[in-house]
């Protein structure tokens, strides 16, 4: 699903995660100005409420799957 935001009714893979993550990243850091770091927290939480969205479940359970792409400053590398 590159290049577009994943129907909710699909099951998103990790690339639809990463796409959705990396657009939100991008609309706040350069949209709001603000610092990357920031932008990516901003876009981790977001990724996390949309997971719960889809999925239900606690904010840790959103994490524990999202885990593998936690912001860089949240603790973990990307690669």
């Amino acid at each position: 699903m590159s290049g577009q935001v994943p129907n909710a009714l699909a099951v998103w893979d990790r690339q639809d995660w990463q796409a959705f993550f990396d657009e939100r990243a991008g609309i706040i850091e350069f949209d709001g100005g603000i610092h990357r770091a920031l932008a990516e927290l901003g876009a981790w939480k977001m990724t996390l409420e949309e997971y719960q969205r889809q999925h239900g479940g606690s904010a840790a359970e959103a994490a524990k799957a999202l885990a593998w792409l936690r912001p860089v400053d949240a603790g973990r590398s990307k690669a």
